[in-house]
């Protein structure tokens, strides 16, 4: 599931892109149509007070979608290096409803990764510093958002990608620090994680851990995409992607 991309009923297909520009607005959501093998530019979707700091898109309709803004200070600073590292929970995640911005969640520590579910009535949202994933109940008629559950997962959880399952696959930062630290200066490791979230006979979600390196082989690991007994590794500052085949225990 490529989250960006929504695919409406006609097979007419959408690309929603965050747009980190030098001008102003400096933050906008790119939005094209895949046609005819091509990406076709449609418009540039915007909101200087709201989305100040956006991180992850996913697309929930053919202009509608929800955009994590994590952190609560737009712009850098004492303040948002603080709310780093106190682990403050003032970021939140956006709606557009295809008119206007509106934020319907808030009080999450560096809200990170988005993704919904296949019946598009949950939305899963990684809370990095806090080592949370928030799941909400979504109602398609408005929009809203209503917290259902927080799973701690111990770890930096970064962008989530769903297999044909349901289950989510996560990319992760388990120790922070180090991944401050490499995002510096490439030369100092930091180790990469992949966790699998599956729901159970219970209908809870039991957690996995598929893959962890020290990151001497391979850094900062920020998203696992899965098909079959394929699995692709992705990081934030390695020119490279993992690839990887997924074995029984």
């Amino acid at each position: 599931m490529v989250s960006p991309l929504w695919t409406n009923p006609d097979g007419r297909k959408y690309l929603f892109v965050i747009n980190h520009r030098q001008k102003n607005p400096a933050n906008v959501i790119e939005r094209f149509e895949w046609r005819n093998d091509s990406l076709i530019y449609l418009e540039s979707i915007q909101d200087k007070n709201l989305m100040t700091s956006p991180n992850d898109v996913v697309a929930v309709g053919e202009r509608s979608f929800y955009v994590t803004n994590d952190h609560g200070y737009s712009t850098k600073g004492l303040g948002r290096t603080l709310e780093d590292f106190l682990q403050r929970s003032i970021s939140y995640v956006n709606y557009y409803d295809g008119t206007s911005f509106r934020k319907v969640a808030s009080d999450i520590a560096y809200a990170n990764g988005i993704n919904h579910s296949s019946d598009n009535t949950k939305i899963f949202v990684t809370s990095t510093t806090g080592r949370k994933i928030y799941i909400y109940d979504r109602s398609p008629a408005t929009g809203e958002l209503t917290l259902n559950q927080i799973i701690d997962t111990k770890t930096g959880a970064d962008n989530i990608e769903l297999d044909e399952t349901g289950s989510l696959w996560i990319g992760c930062h388990p120790q922070m620090l180090k991944f401050v630290a490499h995002a510096k200066d490439a030369s100092k490791f930091s180790p990469s994680q992949v966790i699998k979230l599956s729901v159970n006979s219970n209908g809870e979600y039991e957690q996995e851990e598929i893959f962890l390196n020290d990151g001497s082989s391979y850094s900062g690991s920020s998203v696992a995409a899965v098909y079959k007994d394929k699995m692709l590794i992705g990081s934030v500052f390695e020119k490279s992607i993992l690839f990887c085949i997924l074995t029984d225990k």
